[in-house]
């Protein structure tokens, strides 16, 4: 993730963080992981999430589980994952977004 795009987010720069996560998007060295983390900053949560969609599968549901250690990461977008969650009890904190995180509708 390039500091970039998160001192972009700061400032409140909606386009410009887009902009930013587009080229990484684009780039196919850039690894999932590190799309959906662009896109979050960059406060298209939509985006971000469809770049994990077809991880909500059983052959690759251990894969999506790993992104439940990031506290913006919302399980609930990810029907079998979140049956999963539930049938084992997980108790998960409520969803923390980044500081640096462009919000939506915010000015750019």
């Amino acid at each position: 993730m390039p500091p970039n795009n998160a001192i972009v987010a700061a400032r409140g720069s909606r386009v410009r963080a887009a902009a930013i996560v587009s080229k990484l998007d684009s780039d196919k060295r850039t690894s999932t992981s590190g799309r959906w983390q662009a896109w979050m900053i960059a406060g298209d949560e939509r985006r971000a999430y469809a770049q994990l969609k077809e991880l909500d599968q059983p052959a690759r549901l251990a894969t999506l589980a790993q992104y439940m250690v990031y506290p913006d990461f919302d399980a609930r977008q990810f029907p079998l994952l979140q049956s999963k969650v539930d049938d084992d009890h997980v108790r998960r904190p409520p969803i923390v977004r980044a500081p640096y995180t462009c919000r939506p509708g915010t000015a750019s």
